[in-house]
């Protein structure tokens, strides 16, 4: 799996998390690295590591505010 799929996917489970406001920030952090492992082991036939995921989770969520603030 290339490294611009989970990119893309990183963005869309962000995204869909940001739109839930019943969740605290925390829960919305465990829930995508939930989904995101899975996601990963699931259909991409990979594991990422912890830190893999942050880091996506990151890129993620700085690509959302970017384009939030235009």
């Amino acid at each position: 799996m290339k490294s611009k799929e989970n990119q893309q996917k990183a963005y869309e489970f962000v995204k869909e998390l940001n739109a839930n406001t019943e969740m605290s920030n925390s829960e919305k952090v465990k829930a995508f690295n939930k989904k995101m492992a899975e996601w990963a082991k699931d259909v991409a036939k990979t594991t990422l590591s912890d830190s893999a995921i942050n880091l996506l989770r990151e890129l993620a969520v700085v690509a959302i505010k970017a384009e939030l603030s235009k």
